[in-house]
C-alpha cells in the first residue's frame, strides 16, 4: 500500500512538472504581459503639410457711402489655404498591459496662406469696389491625449484635445470705373488674430529602436470664428476702419513624426 501511494505521488508530481514544462497546455493558455516599451518621457520634430479654408462674410459697418459696401449681393465668401509646417513635440506616454495612455503638445510653424478677391460693391453707374484678401497662418498648436494598442513594435493610436493659431491678413480695396477700367485709388488694411478650438485624429507610431520612433499622423483641426476686423485702411488720404471678415478656420493636417524616449 505504501509503495502505491509513492507511486502515486510521483506520477503525479511528474505531471505537475511536464505542465509546467509546457509539454501540457497550461504554458499555452498563460499570456504573459507585454514590458511597458512605450512608457516615458519623449520629444521629437515633425513636418507635413495642410490644407483647409477661412469661411465667413465680408461686412462693412456703416460709415463714408464711398466706402459703404454693406450692399454686396455675395456676402459668403470662402478663402481656400493650403501650405507646409514643421516644429516640435514633447509627450509622455503610460503602458498598462497592451494599453497606452498619453499626453502630447506640439507647436508648428508654417506657410499656410490663402486669398480672395471679389468685387464688393458696385454704384450703378459705373463705379465698382473690388476687395482682396490676404490671409495667412503664422503658426499653430495643439495639446492632447492619445489612446493607444501596443501591437509590439507598432502602436495605432487615437487622439483628440486642444488647437489655436496665430493669424493674419491683409487687405486691399481699389475703387476702380467698370467702363475705363481706371483704378480711382486703392487702400490698405492689416490684421492680427489668435483662434482657439479642437482637433481630434489618429495615427500609428512604430519603434525603430529602444529609444527612437517614427510616427504618422492625421489630425483635423476646427479654430472657430474671429472677427478680422482689419484696420489702418487709408483711402484718398481719409482713414476707414470699416471692413471686417467673420470668419471660421478649419483645416487637415497629414504629418511625419520622429520622436525620442527618455528612460528604460
Amino acid at each position: 500500500m505504501s509503495a502505491f501511494v509513492t507511486c502515486a505521488g510521483f506520477g503525479a508530481s511528474a505531471n505537475a512538472s511536464d505542465l509546467y514544462k509546457g509539454s501540457g497546455s497550461l504554458k499555452d493558455t498563460v499570456e504573459y504581459a507585454p514590458s511597458p516599451i512605450w512608457s516615458g518621457f519623449y520629444f521629437g520634430i515633425h513636418g507635413g503639410h495642410a490644407n483647409g479654408k477661412w469661411d465667413g462674410i465680408t461686412k462693412t459697418t456703416a460709415g463714408n457711402p464711398v466706402n459703404d459696401y454693406s450692399g454686396i449681393d455675395d456676402a459668403d465668401q470662402s478663402i481656400d489655404g493650403s501650405g507646409w509646417f514643421g516644429g516640435g513635440q514633447l509627450g509622455y506616454n503610460w503602458q498598462r498591459g497592451r494599453f497606452v495612455t498619453g499626453l502630447e503638445a506640439d507647436i508648428s510653424w508654417t506657410n499656410f496662406e490663402g486669398s480672395g478677391t471679389w468685387t464688393a460693391y458696385e454704384d450703378g453707374v459705373g463705379n465698382a469696389w473690388r476687395k482682396k484678401h490676404d490671409l495667412e497662418m503664422d503658426y499653430f498648436g495643439t495639446a492632447r491625449v492619445r489612446l493607444g494598442y501596443a501591437a509590439d513594435a507598432f502602436m495605432p493610436y487615437i487622439t483628440g484635445g486642444l488647437a489655436w493659431a496665430k493669424t493674419s491678413g491683409d487687405l486691399a480695396v481699389t475703387q476702380y470705373n467698370e467702363v475705363s477700367g481706371i483704378a480711382a485709388g486703392t487702400s490698405y488694411a492689416d490684421v492680427d488674430e489668435r483662434h482657439f478650438g479642437w482637433t481630434i485624429g489618429g495615427g500609428i507610431e512604430t519603434l525603430l529602436s529602444d529609444r527612437w520612433s517614427l510616427k504618422a499622423e492625421y489630425l483635423y483641426v476646427d479654430l472657430g470664428e474671429k472677427d478680422y476686423r482689419f484696420s489702418g485702411k487709408v483711402f484718398n488720404g481719409a482713414d476707414f476702419n470699416t471692413d471686417y471678415y467673420p470668419s471660421d478656420l478649419d483645416f487637415h493636417t497629414f504629418r511625419l513624426g520622429l520622436n525620442y524616449k527618455f528612460g528604460n
